[in-house]
């Protein structure tokens, strides 16, 4: 039976008993005046369970796969969740509306996004987590490796338009153009392919990369620090510092590491 046959049904379970008492002489008698309020109060019960079963199925769900232990999750503020082992998979059924979620973590950068919950249906969230305090090592001039290295951070060549950097899975491209980081992200089954500026800030920015090996969030360097951006802004888009210093560039080694050389200094860095 159809939802909407179903609250047909209890409406007109409410109005035919409370129709028949409305027909009786005014004159009611103490017997027909209890069996109306009882109507009534059988009609409150039918309407609340009525509304509580056509709302059962309508929620929507975030899902996530958070790779730290001990990372708490809040939700509107009022909800929260706190991880218990690594590469935890977290769903969470929510009412179809928009919601703000906050993943924080002792040592890392919270971040945040203000998501809409369809209903019925499934919205992935990706947080980042981007460390507060960078960790690495120095290199020392006394590395055989040290020239190499510094050299291939000042001889990094920017993305352009016509020769742009491609995410590991092939679905974004991020180029430099006047300034600012472009982006294109293909075609998917529910959306046209777009291009869109990232970030546009007033300094040049030196270099640009993704960040380890997503997609939806890139790093580059712009006066005194290196940051990490995500790529869309829908829902908020969520920046923060990941290196601080005086002039630094990079150059990414892998998915959790980068080499920073700002002045004399040269380090690989942990990402």
């Amino acid at each position: 039976m159809k939802k909407s046959n179903v609250y047909f049904y209890i409406i007109m379970g409410i109005i035919a008993p409370m129709n028949n008492i409305s027909k009786q002489p005014l004159r009611a008698s103490s017997k027909s005046m209890t069996k109306y309020w009882w109507t009534l109060a059988a009609g409150a019960i039918l309407i609340t369970l009525g509304i509580i079963f056509l709302t059962v199925g309508k929620k929507g769900t975030i899902t996530m796969q958070i790779p730290l232990m001990q990372t708490t999750i809040y939700i509107d503020q009022k909800d929260k969740r706190v991880t218990t082992k690594e590469n935890e998979s977290v769903e969470v059924k929510l009412s179809p509306s928009t919601h703000n979620i906050i993943v924080s973590r002792n040592g890392y950068y919270p971040w945040t996004k203000n998501v809409s919950v369809p209903r019925g249906k499934t919205v992935p969230l990706f947080p980042i987590f981007v460390p507060l305090n960078s960790s690495g090592q120095i290199i020392t001039t006394n590395d055989p490796e040290y020239v190499k290295i510094k050299n291939s951070i000042t001889g990094d060549k920017t993305p352009t338009k016509s020769a742009p950097l491609v995410s590991q899975d092939k679905t974004v491209s991020i180029w430099l153009e006047g300034g600012e980081i472009m982006a294109k992200v293909a075609a998917t089954e529910t959306e046209a392919e777009k291009t869109f500026s990232v970030v546009a800030p007033q300094s040049p920015i030196r270099n640009v990369d993704f960040y380890k090996d997503r997609s939806d969030s890139v790093i580059f360097s712009t006066e005194k620090a290196v940051y990490v951006i995500e790529v869309e802004a829908e829902g908020t888009q969520n920046f923060m510092p990941l290196f601080m210093g005086e002039a630094p560039a990079f150059k990414k080694v892998d998915a959790n590491s980068m080499y920073v050389a700002d002045g004399a200094t040269l380090m690989q860095v942990i990402i």
